[in-house]
C-alpha cells in the first residue's frame, strides 16, 4: 500500500524522521507464543535495500517481536 494513504510521499521522507502508519492486523483466537513484524518499503515492484537495523535476508528488518496469548474459548 502507499504510506500514509498517500499524504506523505516516500520522497519527502527525511533521515532520522519518524512516519507513522498504521496497519490493522487479525490474528487467529488460538495463536500463542510469539510474533515478528517485519517491515520491508517497496521502489515500484521491487523491494528496497535496508541500510539500517536487523535485516533478514530478503530486504525486511525486525520492527518487533510480540508475545501472543490466545483469547480462548
Amino acid at each position: 500500500h502507499v504510506p500514509v494513504d498517500g499524504l506523505h510521499p516516500i520522497g519527502q521522507w527525511k533521515a532520522g524522521q519518524i512516519i507513522r502508519d498504521k496497519h490493522r492486523v487479525d490474528l487467529p483466537d488460538d495463536l500463542t507464543g510469539e510474533i515478528t513484524i517485519m517491515v520491508g518499503m517497496y521502489r515500484g515492484d521491487e523491494r528496497a535495500r535496508v541500510t539500517a537495523g536487523p535485516e533478514d535476508g530478503s530486504r525486511r528488518i525486525i520492527a518487533a517481536r510480540l508475545p501472543v496469548e490466545s483469547a480462548g474459548p
